[in-house]
C-alpha cells in the first residue's frame, strides 16, 4: 500500500485486469475474423484472378506456416518487448497486412500477404496466454480463461449470421 504523501495512486487492479480481458476478447475476435474472411471471398477471387486449386493451397499454407511458426517462437519476441508493445506492434502489423492484401493480383502477392498476416495473428494467443498470466492470480484462473477464451465459439456463428 502507498503512503497517504504519496502523488501517485493505485489503480483497482480488479477493474484494470477486466478491461484487460476485454481487449484481449476484441482483439481476439478482430484476428479470428480477419483469418475467416479470405476463406469467405475465396470464390470470388479465385474467379477473379483464376486461381486454381493449387494455387489457393498454397495461398493458405503460407498463412498456416507463418502463424505455427510465430505462435511457437512469438512468445521469446513478446518476452523481450513486453506483452503490451508486442501485442500493440502485432494488431498494427496484422491491421496494416490485411489492408495491403486488397492490392494482391498474384498468386505470389496473395500468398506473401498471408505469410505476413500468419506473423502478425501469431502473436495473440502467446501474448494473451502471458497477459493474462501476469493480471490474474492463480485462484482466479477459472473465471480469467473463459473471457479471454471466448472469441474461438463466436466464430461459427458470426459467419452463419452475415455470410448465408
Amino acid at each position: 500500500m502507498q503512503q497517504p504523501g504519496n502523488s501517485l495512486r493505485l489503480r483497482r487492479p480488479g477493474r484494470v485486469r477486466w478491461w484487460i480481458v476485454w481487449t484481449l476478447f476484441i482483439s481476439t475476435v478482430t484476428n479470428y475474423i480477419s483469418r475467416q474472411t479470405f476463406s469467405l471471398v475465396v470464390p470470388m477471387i479465385s474467379a477473379q484472378y483464376h486461381l486454381t486449386n493449387t494455387d489457393l493451397g498454397k495461398i493458405f499454407a503460407a498463412f498456416q506456416v507463418s502463424y505455427a511458426v510465430t505462435w511457437l517462437l512469438g512468445g521469446i519476441f513478446l518476452d523481450a518487448v513486453g506483452t503490451r508493445v508486442g501485442l500493440a506492434v502485432a494488431v498494427v502489423f496484422w491491421s496494416v497486412v490485411n489492408i495491403l492484401t486488397g492490392f494482391a493480383s498474384t498468386v505470389f502477392g496473395f500468398a506473401s500477404f498471408r505469410f505476413l498476416l500468419g506473423i502478425g495473428e501469431g502473436f495473440n494467443w502467446p501474448g494473451a496466454s502471458k497477459t493474462v498470466a501476469e493480471w490474474f492470480p492463480a485462484r482466479n484462473e477459472a473465471s480469467r480463461w473463459p473471457s479471454s477464451t471466448a472469441a474461438p465459439a463466436l466464430e461459427e456463428p458470426w459467419r452463419r449470421c452475415l455470410f448465408r
